[in-house]
């Protein structure tokens, strides 16, 4: 079984530190047309990668359409705020993982549209440092926009390139190796629920919502987004792979 999960809002509680440091730059610099700090309005773009997130909020009125954003300014405020003290894991992630990492043959991986300096900046936080027992940046870490056509989520790029690329590595047989993904953003649902779609006939895929992270969106919006089931707990993630192992979806 291969298991790919979301890195920011699934693993690591980074959601909050990425608005914050929209809101403040961007009021900051006086680039605001609409309020920002609605929850409603970042649950919208959550998932997404930042620099992508501005042109959107341009087209969406919330920047002026010929607002200058000095992106290499920006690039520094993330990389600071993401090695900072703030960066924490999701509530029981660490447990989940280490009592997954007890099956036999399951493979996990890490699939985000982060791009890699910020990444990389998360990745290296001693805050985070036990995802380094998991998952390893140049064996089971896929940055979406650096693998196969390079799209980035709500594309099924990533998580398309990861299962080909893992069954291809170790010999699995998809008939044997079913696919888990887990997402806690309408826009990796999306994602996911796309990379399902086109893996459906030769693998048996399931898109989790997993709330136990999820700060900005809801159980329906998750399930509107794409996703199979919903999970709240650690006990009910747990329960829910041990049932996907034994039958194997």
């Amino acid at each position: 079984m291969i298991i790919c999960w979301d890195y920011d809002g699934t693993l690591v509680s980074s959601e909050q530190i990425y608005k914050n440091i929209f809101v403040n730059y961007l009021k900051a610099n006086n680039l605001v047309l609409k309020d920002i700090n609605d929850k409603d309005y970042f649950k919208k773009y959550a998932g997404k990668h930042p620099f992508n997130v501005i042109k959107i909020m341009k087209k969406d009125g919330y920047i002026k359409e010929d607002a200058f954003i000095n992106l290499d300014e920006l690039k520094r405020v993330f990389e600071n705020e993401l090695s900072g003290n703030e960066l924490i894991l999701t509530k029981d992630i660490a447990y989940i993982l280490n009592e997954i990492s007890k099956f036999d043959n399951i493979f996990m991986a890490i699939v985000t549209s982060t791009y890699r300096a910020d990444f990389e900046a998360k990745y290296n936080n001693p805050a985070v440092k036990i995802l380094k027992n998991y998952f390893d940046i140049n064996e089971n870490i896929y940055i979406c926009n650096e693998v196969g056509n390079k799209e980035l989520k709500p594309s099924p790029n990533g998580y398309i390139f990861a299962y080909n690329d893992i069954t291809k590595k170790y010999k699995l047989n998809p008939e044997n190796n079913p696919l888990i993904m887990v997402e806690d953003s309408i826009s990796g649902c999306k994602s996911a629920c796309s990379a399902k779609n086109i893996l459906e006939n030769n693998v048996n895929c399931l898109v989790v919502g997993y709330l136990v992270g999820s700060r900005f969106c809801s159980k329906e919006e998750l399930k509107e987004a794409g996703a199979d089931v919903i999970v709240e707990t650690k006990d009910e993630m747990l329960k829910f792979i041990s049932e996907q192992i034994k039958n194997k979806i």
